[in-house]
């Protein structure tokens, strides 16, 4: 990216249009540097080029950016590169489990702050949910916690459903974001919660290398 600014500006070029899979991809606009980056959709720039091609002209409306707070944030989506089901291992466990937030999040580094994303941004967050959910039912299993935030689990926001970014940008599905949304509040009381004894999981994995005395 670098070395294609630099090669762009000895051309004599003003600015980036920047295409990408449909999401908020922040963190590449610290790719432009001090060019001018407009991120795009594959689509609108596919618009973009045959208007180029074809030499017509095309109105483009660049909106500055807005910060949405409370009810005019809709719905979460899942990000482009987020795990997907099902489990290419075994299949026949519905994988993933539920979906954290932990795309694009304002983290502190090296004394100032910048923008973090993927799983290692979700992980802390659904740790420490576990964290608190142990704190408030000292007797409950590591397995009972995760049914817990599985079962009370979301999947719409506001009444509209959950995107999964992509190309094309489409509905999420539970091989998108497995139960759903982490809601923390209702995770504390689940009503019902599935608890798993640790012999079952080692029954499985003896079965899965091919132990001819496995049973499950």
């Amino acid at each position: 990216m670098p070395l294609a600014i630099k090669l762009l500006k000895e051309a004599g070029a003003k600015g980036i249009i920047f295409a990408t899979y449909a999401r908020d991809g922040l963190d590449i606009l610290e790719d432009c540097g001090s060019m001018p980056c407009v991120l795009v959709d594959f689509e609108v720039a596919q618009q973009i080029k045959q208007s180029a091609d074809e030499n017509t002209a095309l109105l483009v409306k660049v909106a500055a950016a807005r910060t949405s707070i409370g009810d005019e944030v809709f719905a979460p989506k899942i990000s482009t590169f987020s795990s997907r089901g099902p489990s290419p291992l075994w299949p026949d466990f519905l994988k993933p489990d539920v979906a954290a937030p932990g795309s694009n999040i304002l983290a502190a580094v090296e004394d100032s702050y910048k923008f973090f994303s993927g799983t290692s941004m979700a992980c802390p967050h659904v740790s420490g949910v576990a964290a608190l959910l142990k704190a408030f039912h000292p007797d409950w299993s590591p397995a009972i916690i995760k049914s817990a935030l599985v079962t009370t689990a979301i999947n719409d926001r506001s009444g509209l459903p959950i995107l999964a970014d992509g190309l094309p940008q489409k509905i999420a599905d539970p091989f998108d974001y497995g139960g759903g949304f982490i809601d923390p509040n209702r995770a504390i009381d689940p009503g019902l919660a599935y608890d798993v004894d640790l012999e079952h999981y080692n029954s499985f994995l003896e079965c899965f290398y091919g132990n001819s005395s496995c049973e499950i």
